[in-house]
């Protein structure tokens, strides 16, 4: 790790901190010479008064008179350095504060306790990159896109950002994917599941040509690099490469017309596992395992995470790509759980324990249906706009935006179509384990209570009707019809096959069995009644 930020204050720097006073409007202004630009008139050494056009020796006097009044004191000086010492111990108070009601920032986050609003105004919300010190490319960058990890640093406290950009202009839209993070904002603290966007990005330049050079900087310092120049990250703190546009009015032929030229600023948790293929279907022994170990005593648990929130928001939301890449695992302790709350209107419990705190991230194709009554559909409306949206259907082989990024918003032929919502589509989840546990529960490797439930749940699902079997596995058509226990057509029958299987005794008791002998983090209470309530966490 590499810091560019330093608290330590020099005198000589005291001078830059008091800005020129301007002679009496009386008197003429002098020109500029190439080496005063932006420098404090008492700071332009190699600039002597004769150089300048001669004046009477009373308004001389005065020039001279004013130039010396802004001369700092000593006292003036030392004054500064106590305001910058008092300033420097203020930031170290307050980082050992956050350091002893959270020591990893990303597990406040993570359960959106109350100082999660401490540390985003610690670190000014992240999104003027002032406690900036760090910037690594991340593993999981793609075709689609890159995403480096942004490491901030305030005193001793630090906290992380994922900065993700475009690989292309057809990528999906990342200003649509904003728009999409401003609503998932509005459920950050009533489901963990969820990460939090921070900021939108657009790349700088009078033209075309000066944005590509700008966007090129920052994508070949983090493709072709682990880790960036210590030079370059002055360059992001000075916003010459992009500005933020989050506080600006969404327009979505700007959105077609840059597509490849926009940035998000999301929250980052540290992940220690991930779900993916390789993970689950690498051959080294010790891989496997371990995905065996995950898939037989907490499987049941991550589903329940994931499909219960997507349930209750299910009129609202709809992920359209809920695939295993997307859904991450954070595990806050080695040797710890969490206890799990879930309360009901019915006045029901669900309790389990589990080390995991599940994160679905990547909402660049979602749909979603806003409390203003802004939905998806408008956004594919406007995109469809020839009057308002001209960049967006340039081209008559791609309309309303098919090749800016809003792919999803058409692709019928998978049934993925964000424009509308889909309560059957993430499902593909839950679906695509069914090959895995079939395999687990025929007796090559282990067997127990929660492998036998998921795997009746697992082979409930109906998915890929609709769609080519060769496709099967990435879409299905929406089915409305609540079947369960029989079967299961939409993620209402997901939760409730899953509240069903963790409230059964015997699953309740090898839960509590296989966690005997680990240690207690905490209570996580989450409240899926419908009254839009805060979670709760409760530290042991």
């Amino acid at each position: 790790m590499f810091s560019v930020f330093s608290s330590v204050f020099h005198p000589s720097n005291a001078f830059r901190n008091f800005a020129y006073r301007q002679p009496n409007k009386t008197h003429k202004k002098r020109p500029e010479s190439a080496s005063e630009k932006h420098i404090p008139l008492i700071m332009a050494t190699n600039s002597p008064i004769s150089q300048y056009k001669p004046m009477n020796r009373t308004k001389h006097k005065k020039v001279v008179a004013a130039i010396v009044e802004t001369e700092p004191t000593t006292e003036e000086v030392a004054a500064n350095i106590q305001r910058h010492r008092k300033k420097s111990r203020r930031n170290t108070s307050m980082a050992n504060q956050l350091g002893k009601l959270c020591s990893q920032s990303g597990f406040c986050l993570a359960i959106g306790a109350d100082q999660t609003k401490l540390i985003n105004n610690f670190f000014k919300n992240f999104s003027t990159f002032e406690y900036l010190t760090e910037i690594n490319k991340l593993s999981f960058s793609s075709n689609n896109g890159v995403v480096f990890e942004y490491v901030y640093k305030r005193a001793s406290y630090e906290a992380f950002c994922i900065f993700k950009m475009s690989m292309r202009h057809m990528a999906d839209n990342l200003m649509y994917e904003f728009w999409v993070g401003k609503f998932i904002n509005k459920h950050i603290q009533q489901f963990p599941c969820f990460v939090e966007t921070y900021g939108l990005y657009k790349f700088s330049g009078e033209d075309e040509s000066d944005r590509e050079k700008n966007y090129t900087l920052v994508l070949n310092n983090g493709v072709h690099q682990e880790r960036l120049f210590e030079d370059f990250i002055p360059q992001l703190k000075s916003h010459r490469l992009f500005t933020m546009i989050s506080d600006e009015p969404l327009s979505w032929d700007n959105a077609c017309l840059h597509s490849k030229y926009f940035a998000l600023l999301i929250q980052h948790i540290p992940i220690t596992h991930s779900i993916s293929a390789t993970t689950l279907y690498n051959t080294k022994r010790e891989t496997l395992d371990y995905a065996n170990q995950v898939l037989s005593n907490d499987f049941l648990y991550i589903l329940y995470q994931l499909y219960m929130p997507l349930s209750v928001l299910a009129e609202k939301f709809t992920h359209y790509d809920l695939h295993h890449g997307n859904v991450l695992l954070y595990k806050p302790d080695s040797n710890k759980y969490l206890e799990y709350n879930c309360h009901y209107a019915d006045g029901t419990i669900v309790s389990f324990l589990s080390p995991f705190i599940v994160k679905i991230i990547d909402y660049g194709r979602c749909y979603v249906s806003n409390e203003d009554g802004d939905t998806s559909m408008d956004v594919y409306h406007a995109l469809c706009s020839k009057e308002d949206s001209p960049n967006c259907n340039t081209n008559a082989r791609y309309l309303c935006g098919d090749d800016k990024g809003f792919e999803s918003m058409t692709m019928g032929n998978l049934e993925i179509e964000s424009n509308k919502k889909n309560i059957s589509q993430d499902l593909k989840f839950a679906n695509y384990f069914k090959k895995r546990y079939n395999t687990l529960y025929a007796g090559k490797y282990i067997k127990g209570v929660h492998i036998k439930k998921c795997h009746e749940i697992i082979n409930k699902i109906v998915y890929g009707i609709g769609v080519h079997l060769s496709e099967s596995e990435y879409g299905t058509v929406e089915n409305t019809e609540q079947l369960f226990p029989s079967r299961i057509n939409n993620v209402y029958d997901m939760h409730h096959a899953l509240k069903d299987a963790i409230l059964d005794k015997k699953i309740i008791a090898a839960n509590n069995k296989y966690y005997k002998g680990w240690s207690k983090l905490g209570t996580l209470s989450v409240y899926c009644d419908g009254m839009g309530r805060k979670m709760k966490w409760e530290p042991l």
